[in-house]
């Protein structure tokens, strides 16, 4: 799946958790976003995404890389991770679609 797809559909799943006076900053999302500073998401909040994660990728997420998704782009590239180790092609897409942390994607 390409970078940009698991960005707009991780945008969509965020849509549903940021509080009200935050959604503004869904139209200008970043990969450097932060999850709790700029988008005040709760810890409570990132497991009810994690979950929307888990069902909509059709990936398990375990404990030590939930603590490691701090901003949208350290979350892009844990689902892609996920994704890609459930890959069992060769010449995997998702591998060769992967792009380095921070890279930014803008809406």
């Amino acid at each position: 799946m390409e970078r940009t797809t698991v960005f707009n559909e991780f945008k969509t799943i965020l849509s549903a958790h940021v509080p009200g006076n935050k959604t503004k900053t869904l139209d200008s999302l970043t990969e450097q976003t932060n999850m709790a500073d700029d988008l005040e998401i709760e810890s409570l909040d990132i497991v009810s995404i994690v979950i929307d994660i888990e069902e909509k990728f059709h990936i398990e997420i375990d404990n030590d890389s939930i603590r490691r998704m701090s901003t949208v782009g350290s979350c892009i590239n844990l689902i892609q991770e996920k994704l890609c180790s459930n890959c069992s092609a060769a010449n995997c897409q998702q591998a060769t679609s992967r792009q380095p942390m921070y890279n930014t994607i803008t809406a």
